[in-house]
């Protein structure tokens, strides 16, 4: 419960206070090197991205919330299929939120990851 509260508060703080840039933010650059696995990392990376979404409407931050997102979509390998399809999901969802056209077409395809979704998802399903 703490690391969370610490993890909310430095979030906003870099982001809508310091206005750092969302390498700087994303936890990712500072604990990849340390080792942490994807189970502890991809949780961090979903919860600073939980702690700035209700701020998308503050310049910077959707960018930044969408740093976080790709992050944890390299952390999220297709080995943890129901993790991967939730971001995806997360990403077509704040794409839709800010608007398409505030989204490089090459960071995001929404056909693909909707797709890349399904098949996670399907897999993840025939396997039960």
């Amino acid at each position: 419960m703490q690391l969370g509260i610490i993890v909310d508060k430095l979030s906003y703080l870099a982001t809508c206070d310091l206005l750092l840039d969302a390498e700087q933010v994303s936890l990712k650059s500072h604990l990849d090197s340390v080792g942490l696995g994807p189970l502890v990392l991809g949780p961090l990376l979903e919860r600073q991205f939980n702690s700035l979404e209700p701020h998308l409407w503050k310049e910077g931050v959707a960018n930044i919330a969408k740093v976080l997102l790709l992050h944890a979509l390299q952390v999220y390998h297709a080995d943890m299929p129901l993790r991967r399809a939730r971001i995806l999901m997360r990403c077509l969802e704040l794409m839709y939120r800010i608007g398409e056209a505030n989204i490089s077409p090459t960071d995001w395809v929404p056909e693909q990851m909707g797709n890349e979704a399904e098949r996670l998802l399907q897999r993840n399903v025939r396997s039960v």
